[in-house]
């Protein structure tokens, strides 16, 4: 297989890649604007968060990839269901005037019932949480930055304000983890020995294939690990084979393939720019050894020449056939008296 045609096939790669991620992206602002379409008493009234509570209950079974849904109000209530927080498999977590505005975390079982209380923070106000804040000072649902989630994971939050007659009256929310990203990555690799990780524009990693998560070392302040830091030579050589022929990680507009190599063994290399209408701007990276094209193509030959020697053994035996028809057809022939017909 010549050089153009594996590039090609690996941009064909990453643009399924690109897909996938497109539709995974999408399902926590689909969740976010499923709900403000429902009926808006139940995002105005307290006493309809049972209700409400149900609602996101049901979405978050659906969704197995979603870490939390949540909404909160301008009064300062708020209700949200989650997975795998504080050892908790799935929790609920409420807060308001009949809380005394104590946020409470109910372990929940898989009927939605609860089993107990396991945690209190009081004064909770979440008109000050990084997601209700931004969507508060935007007008159109968008993404929250990549922090740190309360379980001590790295995400980021679909956030999505809710207005009546132009005023805000609260915030919708969904979450998602960079692991859950990652593990995304992981199922769609070209070869098992491709590599697939995705940067932020200032070089920053948010998700890569073998599922090892950007480290941090404070819990308070995670320190996000550029790519070119990152313990896999695979990704770092990528990146500053990026860097050195395209400089600033923001001038790449479209899609880029090339060559580099690492240990003296070439690596094709694949560059998408991937964007939505929620204000992500990312860059997503596929990398492999070329050798799995060779590879690839000497499997197709081998299957193209079998199929050729299976489709000239079925004409051999067809002939041979054939001509054991006739033989027996003439000797009928002779059986009967019939002189055969010369030409």
């Amino acid at each position: 297989m010549g050089y153009l045609p594996v590039l090609e096939a690996h941009e064909s790669a990453n643009a399924t890649m690109i897909n996938n991620l497109t539709d995974f992206m999408s399902v926590p602002q689909s969740i976010n604007h499923s709900n403000s379409v429902a009926d808006i008493a139940l995002l105005l009234d307290s006493n309809n968060f049972g209700l409400l509570g149900n609602i996101f209950f049901g979405q978050l079974l659906s969704n197995k990839n979603i870490m939390s849904i949540e909404y909160a109000n301008e009064q300062n209530e708020s209700i949200g269901y989650a997975r795998n927080v504080f050892d908790l498999p799935l929790a609920m977590g409420v807060s308001g005037k009949a809380t005394n505005f104590t946020y409470q975390l109910y372990e929940k079982d898989g009927e939605n019932k609860t089993t107990k209380l396991s945690w209190e923070l009081p004064k909770y106000d979440a008109r000050t949480r990084l997601w209700y804040t931004q969507a508060a000072s935007s007008t159109v649902p968008t993404w929250t930055p990549i922090y740190l989630f309360p379980n001590g994971v790295l995400g980021l939050d679909a956030i999505h304000p809710v207005e009546k007659d132009g005023k805000l009256v609260g915030v919708l929310d969904a979450s998602l983890t960079l692991e859950n990203i990652s593990s995304l990555l992981r199922s769609r690799l070209p070869f098992k020995s491709s590599e697939t990780f995705i940067l932020e524009r200032d070089g920053k990693l948010v998700a890569e294939s073998n599922l090892r998560q950007p480290k941090f070392y404070d819990a308070s302040e995670p320190e996000r690990i550029m790519a070119g830091e990152y313990q896999v030579p695979e990704v770092q050589g990528a990146y500053r084979a990026i860097l050195e022929r395209y400089g600033d990680l923001n001038k790449i507009k479209e899609v880029k393939s090339f060559r580099f190599f690492l240990d003296k063994a070439p690596f094709v290399t694949t560059v998408s720019p991937f964007r939505d209408e929620y204000g992500l701007d990312w860059l997503v990276v596929t990398i492999t050894p070329e050798y799995n094209f060779s590879m690839q193509s000497s499997i197709i030959s081998r299957n193209i020449l079998i199929i050729v020697i299976l489709i000239l053994l079925v004409v051999v035996l067809a002939i041979v056939g054939l001509h054991s028809i006739l033989r027996k057809y003439q000797k009928s022939l002779s059986a009967l008296g019939i002189p055969e017909t010369k030409k």
